[in-house]
């Protein structure tokens, strides 16, 4: 995939503005298992605390399934909550 001119543009803007801590962060990628997740439950506000912390550049979300269905009741609602609470700003191009 190539960046557009206004791809760069952003990049370039927001590695600027990113701390050492913050760039080292965007490298990290984790892998978080879950089943439904109450967001104001212990296990969600430790990881979300957690991926503000360090930063973490993305998330490999794996959700449980029950024989041949995916228990997708919360999936749909994860790619908005990782974009609110993340301080970096997401690239949309």
């Amino acid at each position: 995939m190539e960046l557009n001119k206004e791809g760069r543009r952003w990049v370039e803007q927001t590695l600027k503005k990113l701390s050492l801590e913050e760039k080292v962060g965007q490298m990290l990628s984790v892998r978080y298992f879950t089943d439904f997740q109450n967001f104001s439950g212990d296990s969600y506000v430790q990881f979300r605390d957690q991926m503000r912390k360090y930063h973490v550049g993305s998330v490999v979300l794996t959700v449980h399934v029950d024989g041949s269905t995916l228990l997708k009741n919360l999936l749909w609602k994860w790619p908005g909550w990782l974009t609110s609470c993340s301080a970096t700003p997401n690239c949309r191009f």
